[in-house]
């Protein structure tokens, strides 16, 4: 055991070595050249090393298929080469011999006859960790077994302390520690590992999530048969089902694509938002559509619960991009942790605007549909954000970044005339609606930033004083447009106000404890309005 650790640890080490002089030349490079450059030239290095650890990945199995898996998510960090070659083993694992199952079966259940009448021994699906098999019980019932694979559990422990020591000792590259958080990178993947292992933690997920979207009555989640699972099977009911993937015609299916891309989005929306329970894995394996425009969700291995404010930043996100508010969007990043400790705001705002006023030309004007709307610009207009080294995606952030992204492929499919901007649109009014309190919650917060900006006045005018008494204040005329847009400014503000007010009603109606927040808010930003045009008149 002692000579196959030895091996197994040179073998990572040394794919790991090229990968970090690869990247180490790609970071020269994008000093010298700028990003899209670097990664031209690196490209071919790149998909050398990725083919490398792919191949690697699959030999020794398990863990290092998982840590492939993991990596293939990270489209922050990783250059376009590693997600087009590691991306298949989502979806693509090696089945393990039906013996080393059947072993499985026998230590957990003594006679694993006495339970199934019959066992499939072929898979009908693959994982990482996992196999999942077809098997009838007793009484007749058709149940799913998910079996953890004999050689993941036995290994794990070696593996998981060569990518220990592998990873401390690649962090010795200093320009690497500088762009790559890899023991922040290795907490998570350890994280994820242990929860995909545990088998009890999946059972009580899986019984959380049919709790929480059971409002949902075209959506199935399978029942867990808690009698007959152990720490290492999972027994669930059989839930009839096309992959989502496979449907050739879904009218044989009597299914309309369209409403199934409606669903699949209020679904997701419902637990990114709503429930903060969410299902981190839906590749095309684990959504299979019924007749009826019905839904199956499986495995809930990589589900789990986000904060409470990650389901707030979300919410507010979504407002914020739709009133193309680049400043709420700044302090939505920074409040999660997307900026570095030293990141320029004022360098930031204006890159941050550029997008949104792009996304707005795009969507907004344009109107434009899933199928029809380019994102390409938008994509590398990100990366370019992302290599300025100003914005990182942090760990707890990396999943819901790759489920947002699956969803996007799945409806871009099902319906390419999805209407992104309408429902935008619609999703916004379902949080003013649905979450009122985030618009009272941080619209206090940002009353009391204009507090403190009021408070701070005094102190600015003085400045300005003694500016103009050295001879060295500078005063710049605004444009008729500038005017005019400062007047538009004002009418909006004026107008927003009996709209606060509205507000307030709907408070009363839903959640009557925050309705004088409200009034305090609308008060204060009648007296601001109030205070501006004041001093706006004063001074012509």
């Amino acid at each position: 055991m002692a000579g196959n650790y030895r091996k197994r640890f040179f073998r990572v080490l040394g794919i790991f070595i090229k990968m970090i002089l690869a990247f180490g030349k790609e970071f020269r490079l994008t000093r010298k050249y700028g990003y899209k450059t670097a990664q031209e030239k690196m490209y071919n290095s790149h998909l050398k090393c990725a083919k490398e650890l792919y191949s690697i990945s699959v030999e020794l199995g398990s863990i290092y298929i998982k840590l492939c898996q993991f990596l293939s998510t990270k489209h922050d960090i990783f250059p376009a080469p590693y997600i087009e070659i590691l991306s298949p083993l989502q979806n693509a694992v090696p089945a393990v011999p039906f013996s080393s199952i059947e072993d499985r079966l026998i230590s957990e259940y003594k006679d694993y006859k006495q339970i199934f009448s019959s066992f499939s021994e072929v898979p009908m699906a693959v994982a990482s960790l996992g196999q999942v098999h077809c098997a009838t019980l007793r009484d007749g019932r058709q149940v799913v077994v998910k079996v953890l694979k004999k050689e993941a559990e036995d290994t794990v422990d070696h593996d998981l302390a060569i990518l220990f020591h592998v990873i401390r000792f690649v962090e010795h590259f200093g320009f690497i520690s500088k762009h790559i958080h890899l023991s922040s990178l290795l907490d998570e993947f350890i994280n994820v590992t242990s929860d995909e292992l545990n088998f009890f933690r999946e059972i009580f997920v899986a019984e959380k999530m049919r709790q929480s979207l059971s409002k949902f009555s075209y959506l199935k989640i399978p029942k867990v048969y808690k009698e007959f699972c152990t720490r290492r099977i999972i027994v669930m009911e059989y839930c009839k089902g096309v992959k989502i993937n496979e449907v050739k015609d879904f009218r044989e299916i009597n299914c309309n694509p369209k409403i199934l891309a409606d669903r699949i989005l209020e679904i997701f929306f419902e637990q990114f938002v709503f429930t903060g329970w969410v299902h981190f894995d839906p590749h095309p394996g684990n959504i299979l559509v019924a007749p009826g425009n019905r839904i199956v969700l499986l495995d809930f291995g990589m589900s789990g619960e986000i904060t409470s404010d990650m389901s707030d930043a979300i919410a507010r996100g979504i407002i914020a991009v739709m009133n193309q508010d680049s400043h709420a969007v700044l302090r939505i990043l920074q409040e999660q942790e997307f900026l570095r400790d030293a990141a320029n705001l004022h360098v930031l705002l204006p890159m941050v605007e550029f997008l949104l006023n792009k996304v707005a030309v795009m969507l907004n004007m344009n109107k434009q549909s899933i199928q029809t709307f380019d994102f390409t610009p938008i994509k590398k207009d990100f990366r370019n954000l992302i290599s300025s080294e100003e914005i990182v995606v942090p760990v707890r952030w990396a999943y819901a970044g790759k489920t947002v992204a699956a969803l996007a492929g799945f409806i871009a499919v099902l319906n390419p005339d999805f209407k992104i901007y309408e429902q935008v649109r619609k999703y916004a009014g379902k949080i003013i609606i649905g979450k009122p309190q985030i618009i009272v919650k941080y619209g206090t917060k940002d009353l009391m930033r204009f507090a403190q900006l009021t408070c701070d006045l005094p102190e600015r005018l003085t400045r300005l004083l003694d500016e103009y008494d050295r001879g060295t204040l500078v005063i710049r005329t605004k444009s008729g447009n500038e005017v005019g847009e400062n007047k538009s400014a004002k009418k909006s503000l004026f107008f927003l106000i009996p709209f606060v007010f509205l507000l307030c009603g709907i408070l009363f109606k839903f959640v009557p404890q925050y309705t004088y927040v409200g009034l305090v808010i609308s008060g204060g930003m009648f007296f601001a309005y109030s205070l501006f045009t004041f001093l706006n008149e004063k001074g012509k």
